[in-house]
């Protein structure tokens, strides 16, 4: 992959150039800007229109804003942030003086977006005073400041809120009133907005309990079905008949959430035909302020910079990806603003319905011809993570396959799909560019598992072509892992 880059201020140069070549991209196209010898970090002069090349196009960010959440749920992921790691109207400030403005935003991930900031600070509406849209605002709907005044300016600005229904979690912090009073409020200024449920089984022994009452004491209000979406760490096969039985016994109450996700996808053939923005008209930002092209880069610990330090990169030109499986930025179909690049195509070749029900997959015998590693095998109290790569031998291509996660114990066989993950220092390893598919990471809950020992496989489908394998590793659910 080579692409071209900006960078200021040249001490953030060199660090960068290493962190790009471990990764195996060639690095001969970065070199500072000439107008960085001053250092940013006192001011934003180094930061004018002409360093940043597409201020009046369209850009999408991707912000995880606020690192703080008023609520303490059960199956929350996410690990408990610092109540000062939230960005702030400073932060974003400095995004509109360099990235211009024609932004669009989705807002989501780690902490809550308006327990970010106190109410004086009133960042929403500062935000609204832009040339901006607000694609997607994810919220849990507790606290939703100025979104309480019907007559907020610019709140035709925002597309859809989502608020998340946390029974469990409001009812024992005896916040369900008050999150009642936000839904009543949204609804009468009249936004577009939908109600979530993560139908965790964490919390299977209230559902029953959390549903009755959004029947009783919130639908009539919002006139409006809840969405149940499945705990994602969960096994999906698992979930859906389950999820299913329901729906079928409260049909008019709630629906399933079937959204399009990734779960994987083909890297074409011709590596160098498809242009991708990220980081160059699409960031990811979190509440930290570090700044990355995306998610999958970012799994690699490429940062294009940091908000709070004034450090940022900028690619001069969309770079080359040949990778269709994941995207994170969804730029051609998920951030409503009908792609960054314009195209007929979808750039997104492979998508499959999230509740779509896997068939039973048979296992054959063991044909020991994968090479595969195991590089990440952690539990906690709740989830259990498994991380690697594996591709056949034959060919050494992971091209256009299925691969599965098998866990078997002496009772019972799982067989689980794990998300795609680029892997390019395994395709630099073995100086093979068909092996940049060939990683996967599974998250899974605890809870959806017997008890037990299980041995860990992996199952590879590619054509007419089933290899199956299991490792040397072993997680004992209950216990220590080996």
């Amino acid at each position: 992959m080579t692409f071209e880059m900006r960078i200021n201020p040249k001490a953030f140069l060199k660090m960068v150039k290493d962190k790009l070549k471990g990764n195996h991209i060639n690095v001969s196209h970065l070199y500072p800007l000439q107008e960085g010898v001053k250092s940013p970090v006192s001011g934003l002069n180094e930061y004018s229109s002409q360093n940043y090349l597409f201020r009046k196009e369209k850009k999408g960010l991707f912000v995880s804003s606020s690192g703080v959440c008023n609520l303490k749920c059960s199956y929350c992921i996410t690990s408990r942030p610092c109540i000062n790691n939230n960005l702030n109207k400073d932060d974003f400030s400095f995004i509109f003086k360099y990235f211009g403005e024609n932004i669009y935003f989705v807002f989501s991930g780690i902490g809550d977006f308006f327990c970010g900031y106190s109410k004086k600070d009133q960042l929403l509406r500062f935000l609204l005073q832009h040339d901006i849209m607000i694609s997607y605002l994810d919220i849990n709907g507790v606290d939703i400041k100025e979104l309480e005044h019907p007559d907020l300016e610019g709140k035709e600005k925002i597309n859809i809120i989502n608020i998340s229904y946390h029974f469990g979690s409001m009812k024992e912090l005896k916040l369900i009133n008050r999150w009642i009073n936000s839904v009543k409020k949204i609804h009468e200024n009249m936004y577009n907005y939908e109600i979530k449920m993560v139908m965790s089984p964490l919390e299977r022994d209230i559902w029953g309990e959390a549903i009755l009452f959004y029947r009783n004491e919130v639908q009539p209000i919002t006139n409006q079905k809840l969405t149940l979406c499945p705990d994602t760490l969960v096994n999906l096969e698992m979930q859906y008949d389950e999820l299913t039985n329901i729906v079928d016994c409260y049909k008019d109450t709630v629906d399933i959430y079937e959204r399009e996700r990734i779960f994987r996808g083909r890297r074409l053939t011709n590596m160098n035909t498809l242009p991708c923005p990220a980081g160059s008209r699409y960031f990811r930002i979190f509440n930290n302020g570090d700044i990355v092209p995306c998610e999958l880069l970012a799994d690699y610990k490429i940062k294009l910079g940091n908000l709070k330090r004034k450090e940022l990169i900028t690619f001069k030109r969309d770079v080359n990806c040949s990778y269709t499986g994941l995207c994170d930025c969804g730029w051609s179909t998920n951030l409503g603003i009908r792609g960054l690049n314009e195209q007929n195509e979808p750039y997104i070749s492979q998508r499959y319905t999230i509740y779509k029900k896997l068939q039973k997959l048979p296992l054959p015998q063991e044909t020991n011809n994968i090479t595969m590693n195991i590089d990440r095998l952690e539990k906690d109290d709740n989830i259990l993570k498994i991380e690697g790569w594996a591709f056949i031998n034959k060919g050494a291509n992971s091209e256009e396959t299925d691969t599965y996660v098998v866990l078997k114990s002496d009772k019972k066989i799982h067989t689980l799909v794990p998300d795609k993950r680029l892997r390019p220092d395994v395709a630099a390893y073995f100086n093979n560019s068909n092996l940049y598919d060939s990683g996967f990471f599974l998250g899974i809950s605890k809870y959806s598992l017997d008890p037990g020992e299980y041995k860990i496989g992996v199952l590879i489908k590619k054509d007419k072509t089933d290899a199956f394998q299991y490792t040397d590793k072993t997680i004992n659910i209950g216990s220590s892992s080996n």
